[in-house]
This record gives C-alpha cells, structure tokens and sequence, in this order.
C-alpha cells in the first residue's frame, strides 16, 4: 500500500502531462508555462483534517498523506512583445561566448531603443500587484547545523595515515606522530594562536607538518566551552576541572571573546573566591557560575584613565592595557576558525 498527496488543481486538465507540479519540502508549486516567463503558484501546507482512500478491485491501495490547494489566485502576464528577450535569452543559452559576444556588439547601446519588459503581476478582481514570490524562506534557518565536534573515523583515520605516510615516509611519519603525541600529553588542550606563541618554536618540525598530524592524537571542538580547540582523543574536559582555564568566554562587548588561559591575572582572581565563581561543569558556561562571567566581563569593561604625567592609557585595578591586545575579534576569530579546521589540515 502506498501513501500518496491529494492535490486540488486550478484547472480541469486533459492530459496528465499538463500537471507541471513540483515539489518543495512542505508544498507544491504549479509551472502554468514552460518558458523564460514561466508563471508560478503555490499550494499552502497540507490538511490533515480530512483522509482520502485509493480503492481499486475491492482493495485497498494506498491513504492520502496530505490534502493541498492553491491559496494565491493563478498568475497571468500582462500582454507585452518580449520577442526580442527571448531571442537574446535563446542565444545567450546556445550560443559560444565569442559568438555571442559578437551578437551582442552588433547593437549599439547607446542609440538603440530596447523594447518594454514587463515583470511578472497577478491578476485578482482586476487589481494588479506585485509578484507575490511566495515561500522565500530565510536562509539562516535551512542553514545546516555543524557538529560540535569531529573526530576521525576508521576509514578517515586510515586514509590520512596512508596520505602523510606517502607525504613524508615512514620514518618521518613515525617522528612527527610521536613528537605530537608527546605535545599533547603535556598540553591536553590547545589553540593554534597559543600553540603558534608558547610551543611552536619547542619543536623539531616546522607547524605546517604537525598540524597535518593534528587529527590523529586530538580533536577539533567546534562549539562549546571550549570551541575552536584542539582537545586530546578520549579526554573530556567537563570531567576534569583545571579545564576551566582553556575556556573561551564571550564578552558583552560585540564580536569579541577571550581565552582564560591567555589571562593568567584574571584567572588568579576568579579563584580567590572559587565557590562564587567557579561551579561543576553543567551549562554553556563551562565550569564558571553566572557571577564568574560577569566578573570577567567587569575585568574588561574598567574604563582606561588618562595618566596626565605619561599622557597614556593606563588602569589602576589591573592589568587591562596589556590584556586588550588578546582579545579575539571577530576578524581574528575568522583567521584562527580557518587556521584550525580539521577539515583545512587534511582535504
């Protein structure tokens, strides 16, 4: 038995070619024409008040899902000569670009008087109005929702091995992997912007070989607490609470967030009052309490006094002028988001 969708037409149809439907994810759209100005219409979403049965010989074929009409009157053209438009458009599909390049030169735009085009309008109770482009849906909502974190399966993981080892041989690919894993078990999380500053010069091999080895000892958090870090395999930073210090916070200032780690001042103040501020680990804050965000947020928006003996920005209660150049706007947080994909280091 097979479900089908009950649709009522606008017109009573000859031949079932004519039908023109299509589709959409919740509705159907009616083509009436087959051209360059070929009109549409739209059904509104299906009724699953009434259900229809598909009998045939006595039995039972197939139930209606869903019951469809057409809420907007059908769209006609208002009468113009687009002979001209159709002749380009043709041309335009069909035609080599040198070849249409030379049809189009043979006009001359400047003296040449182009017939009028009329858009496309509905026709309801003699009142014309603008094309109503029904179901136009947002953009950001059909945007497709990231995985807050990946890690390499089997055949991925397999397939970077045999990659690299071609890439470098196995004896490099063997120094390269154990100087990694020994990096992260002394730095369980990292960032590329701390690794770049505190490690990178530490190591045997240049940056652009170990990020490509990344993906084998850890893993990429996209979201969370801790996004846009590379995180050891098989270590969960909500279970281990010295984690705190590499959470990334966003501050109420627009488009800019910080990295604990990097503000080794502010983390000495969170912890002299540590059960106001510090919590277990439940929410999108991490291990910090509500009173521990906006203690950092305080932290950041102290105004700067002019010192009238240097002339220049100075703070009183801390170390604010030195901090503001690691704050992470939102230019830089394009370049590291760049910069640390997974996917960048092994397509």
């Amino acid at each position: 038995m097979k479900n089908f969708d009950l649709i009522e037409h606008l017109f009573k149809l000859q031949d079932i070619g004519e039908l023109y439907l299509v589709k959409s994810k919740d509705t159907y759209e009616c083509r009436i024409e087959q051209g360059l100005d070929g009109k549409k219409v739209f059904t509104g979403s299906a009724s699953t008040k009434r259900r229809f049965l598909h009998i045939r010989d006595g039995g039972i074929h197939g139930v209606s899902n869903g019951f469809f009409t057409f809420d907007n009157p059908a769209d006609f053209a208002v009468p113009c000569n687009n002979e001209f438009y159709l002749d380009f458009f043709e041309k335009m599909m069909k035609l080599d670009t040198e070849t249409f390049l030379s049809y189009v030169n043979s006009y001359n735009l400047h003296s040449m008087e182009y017939p009028e085009y009329a858009s496309p309008v509905l026709s309801g109770d003699k009142t014309f109005s603008d094309y109503n482009f029904k179901n136009v849906t947002n953009s950001r909502k059909n945007k497709k929702r990231q995985r807050e974190k990946h890690v390499l399966a089997g055949v991925e993981r397999n397939e970077l091995v045999n990659k690299l080892k071609k890439l470098y041989g196995d004896e490099e690919y063997d120094e390269i992997l154990k100087e990694v894993e020994s990096l992260f078990e002394t730095h369980k999380i990292l960032r590329i912007r701390r690794f770049c500053r505190l490690i990178v010069h530490q190591l045997k091999y240049p940056l652009v070989k170990i990020k490509k080895f990344l993906p084998l000892v850890a893993f990429f958090q996209r979201a969370g607490p801790w996004r846009r870090s590379w995180i050891k395999l098989n270590y969960d930073p909500r279970e281990h609470f010295s984690s705190y210090r590499h959470q990334v916070i966003i501050l109420n200032r627009k488009s800019t967030e910080i990295c604990l780690i990097e503000h080794p001042r502010l983390i000495f103040e969170l912890e002299q009052n540590k059960d106001v501020n510090l919590k277990e680990c439940a929410d999108e804050n991490g291990f910090l309490t509500d009173k521990g965000v906006d203690l950092i947020n305080l932290y950041f928006d102290k105004p700067l006094i002019l010192s009238k003996s240097a002339g220049k920005h100075v703070q009183h209660d801390n170390r604010l002028a030195a901090d503001q150049a690691d704050l992470d706007t939102n230019h830089e947080k394009q370049r590291e988001s760049s910069e640390d994909s997974d996917f960048e280091i092994y397509d």
